[in-house]
């Protein structure tokens, strides 16, 4: 990991170095222009102080030192275990922090396991799981009986939480005298739940109902009870407890979801689903995701200039894309309850659960707004309305989902703001790009869909794997490349879905210097947003160790992003291939020049023949041309429209443009020698409104030689 950051970081500031020299190139080459030196500058202010300002103000304001609850109770990354962890006897027989020290290592642990397919027992070796098996096996050596039991009875109970072989387990439980002590019903009957066993049913049942009697760990015993239920497949005691007032908020909340639905009970599953998305809600964590959404999604819209879309409709989109979301409750509800598909621990079959479970998923409830806008509405009508429909809906999902993580630790804001809300955008563009080529090029667009979306969907799962399953987290890395490549097919979609715009017009220019820049505001606030709230909420030494963190950490990815960026070309018709955006680091290639002004002289070959009965005078091609401007052919940046000296006959109708592309495609219209080149003529003006072009719209005269006049 370390060697893996440092050479990204190393990566970062080379590129940090270029964006420098590149921002003071282009304040020299535009000294003489007052506005743009002002606004340049200004630019660098207000970046500064997004860099500046928070950390200042939170070094001399935020005096928080100690760890601040955030969200439901869940731990931040930062725990501190109970004091009473050291070996000591002075507290002995307080039961209540006795369950609370071991039950808060628990807690600590399911966060640490509700994304990773890592058994319990994993965390055994732990620092923190081995001080409490330390103490209490301390305890069990002392010669107060009282002292031996509680060593034995909070031993198990860590045991189970590990789950460790109930039998293992049993033998500390039998070696308690004192069968009254405070919690012995509870962790009996999680004993005999944790065995599995059909002959223990009963016996895990009646200690659990004991418990509940005695009223020690109420919430625990009725969340034992239900899983004692679900396993064993008791579903009318279970439906007893689900559908009781009293007891309902006490069975977990997984277990009352599937009862819900595979009781088809839809009232009260909306109802419970609704509840659980309202909890996670709150004014720090809700207000960081909203503003990172409203900064990527005007960061989109800078890209639609041709045809701007009406923000009734991006707000739709928005609105929809949150309300689809809320499908992967009953799908997943469905893969487990009816299609009982549950996580693997082998790594193979986990990348297919998780390219299955997340990956289809995911993109399935993130690609249905802009199915909805296609079928519904009219706005969809550009090929870029594609991938920017396609990424406001993958937004409205990031964003509900970054309310959530966002819930449990102020840690996630830099980190998933970033990586997040472009990898979600990325996915879904890619299917939205699929489902452009079909409309535009032609293609079976149920085809283009299926292959697309299962490609986005392994895409994403391959993302997740490398940070969710228990084996792939040792090459976490590799999701980092696959982030390089998101950033780059996102920029490279809208770039080709802009290039073939139908609403295309030469006078309209995207601003890349602004866009640029636009994005790199995003990347700070990302940043110091993190560092704000945990400033706010937990300390500002937290923040400052966090800020360090977290910039080596995205340094290399944000700057990379700004590169991509900068790397667009806006040439009309031109789709490119998958290419390294690092043009934006060297001057153009010969072949990517615009010759639009240069003169050429058009010669006849002898050995080159030219369509005779089309045109009324071959001889007159041997004129002087002018090149109107690039006319991009077959992905073909070398072809141009070039304007005659004086118009030739074809077909029995005057022209006085021709279609001249290079024969030879390392050739173009610059080189010092005669060109072989490839005349066109063009049967109708609609062509060049076409938003791709190729050799097969126009008319093949033959072919002549060309050579620039210098």
């Amino acid at each position: 990991m370390e060697t893996f950051s440092l050479i990204t970081t190393i990566i970062a500031l080379v590129m940090g170095v270029i964006l420098v020299v590149g921002f003071i190139r282009n304040i020299y080459n535009n000294r003489n222009n007052s506005k743009t030196i002002r606004r340049t500058l200004i630019g660098a202010v207000i970046l500064t102080l997004l860099a500046v300002a928070p950390f200042q103000y939170f070094k001399y304001t935020s005096d928080k030192s100690n760890f601040w609850s955030y969200g439901d109770n869940t731990s931040i990354e930062i725990i501190q275990p109970a004091d009473s962890i050291a070996n000591r006897y002075g507290d002995s027989l307080s039961y209540h922090s006795h369950f609370n020290e071991v039950q808060s290592f628990k807690r600590w642990m399911e966060h640490k396991l509700r994304h990773v397919n890592q058994t319990p027992a994993y965390y055994s070796d732990h620092h923190w799981s081995q001080s409490i098996m330390k103490k209490y096996l301390a305890y069990q050596q002392s010669s107060d009986s009282l002292i031996r039991d509680v060593g034995h009875l909070f031993y198990a109970l860590h045991m189970n939480n590990l789950e460790q072989p109930s039998r293992h387990i049993q033998k500390h439980l039998i070696k308690i005298t004192n069968k009254d002590i405070p919690y012995f019903p509870y962790i009996q009957g999680l004993t005999h739940l944790n065995s599995r066993s059909w002959g223990n049913l009963d016996n895990s049942e009646k200690f659990f109902l004991a418990s509940i009697e005695k009223g020690e760990c109420i919430e625990e015993s009725y969340a034992g009870l239900s899983r004692l239920y679900w396993y064993f497949h008791q579903t009318d005691k279970l439906e007893a407890l689900v559908y009781n007032s009293d007891t309902e908020n006490l069975v977990p909340f997984g277990i009352r979801r599937q009862i819900y639905f595979t009781d088809f009970d839809w009232a009260d599953y909306w109802k419970l689903m609704f509840d659980y998305e309202v909890h996670h809600w709150g004014l720090i964590n809700a207000g960081a995701a909203a503003i990172l959404l409203v900064l990527w999604l005007l960061f989109l819209r800078k890209f639609d200039i041709y045809e701007p879309e009406k923000w009734k409709y991006v707000i739709a989109t928005f609105f929809i894309s949150v309300l689809t979301m809320q499908l992967l409750y009953p799908i997943h509800d469905f893969q487990w309850a009816v299609l009982h598909y549950y996580r693997p621990l082998n790594p193979f079959s986990d990348l297919m659960y998780i390219t299955v479970s997340v990956g289809m998923v995911e993109e399935f409830v993130k690609i249905l707004p802009l199915l909805i806008m296609i079928k519904f509405t009219k706005a969809v009508n550009e090929p870029f309305d594609y991938i920017l429909y396609a990424a406001i809906g993958a937004l409205g999902f990031a964003f509900m989902e970054n309310v959530q993580y966002y819930y449990e630790s102020p840690y996630n804001i830099s980190i998933r703001g970033f990586y997040c809300y472009l990898g979600h955008m990325s996915f879904s563009a890619l299917i939205g790009y699929g489902l452009m080529l079909a409309k535009y090029r032609g293609y079976n667009k149920y085809l283009m869909f299926s292959v697309f979306f299962l490609v986005a969907a392994f895409m994403h799962g391959f993302y997740d794997f490398w940070l969710i399953d228990w084996w792939g987290q040792e090459y976490f890395w590799v999701s980092y490349l696959v982030i390089i490549l998101c950033i780059h097919l996102l920029i490279y979609f809208t770039n080709n879905t802009l290039n073939i715009s139908n609403f295309y017009k030469p006078e309209i220019k995207l601003n890349l210097d602004g866009i640029v820049y636009f994005a790199l505001i995003i990347c700070v606030i990302c940043i110091m947003l993190g560092f704000s709230v945990i400033s706010y909420v937990i300390g500002f030494n937290h923040g400052k160790e966090f800020l360090w963190v977290t910039v080596t950490q995205l340094l290399f990815y944000m700057f990379f992003f700004l590169l991509s960026i900068s790397a667009i070309r806006n040439i009309r018709g031109y789709v490119s291939g998958i290419y390294v955006p690092l043009r934006g680091l060297f001057p153009p290639a010969k072949n990517e020049i615009d010759l639009t002004g240069l003169g050429l002289q058009l010669s006849i070959s002898k050995s080159h023949q030219l369509e005779a009965e089309l045109l009324h005078d071959l001889e007159l091609l041997n004129q002087e041309v002018q090149l109107l401007r690039r006319f991009v052919v077959d992905d073909n940046l070398n072809a141009y429209i070039a304007q005659l000296s004086q118009p030739v006959m074809y077909n029995g109708y005057y022209t006085n443009q021709l279609i001249l592309i290079p024969h030879w495609d390392h050739l173009n219209f610059n080189h010092k020698k005669r060109v072989l080149t490839n005349v066109y003529v063009m049967e109708s003006d609609d062509i060049i409104a076409q938003p791709f072009v190729t050799s097969n719209d126009l008319v093949h005269l033959g072919k002549l030689f060309s050579l620039k006049i210098t």
